[in-house]
């Protein structure tokens, strides 16, 4: 069946984050949106987790990268 997760992490300004997914998809992770910090990119991604590069924020340097991550 399709598992739907979904999380955050945290950092500064082009940080490069480590997310790992509260449950490892069994085959494959296969849509992962993020979403906050201007600019940030997914760098890679895997059944486990991902790695992004934060991006540009305006107020401050905290930045707080949201996830939603479908899979099977």
């Amino acid at each position: 069946g399709v598992i739907l997760q979904w999380g955050m992490v945290a950092g500064n300004e082009y940080d490069v984050v480590n997310a790992t997914f509260p449950v490892a998809f069994p085959t494959s992770c296969a849509n992962l949106q993020i979403t906050g910090g201007g600019g940030s990119v997914i760098i890679s991604m895997s059944n486990t987790g991902f790695t992004a590069e934060l991006g540009f924020q305006e107020f401050g340097n905290a930045i707080v990268l949201y996830y939603v991550a479908i899979g099977y």
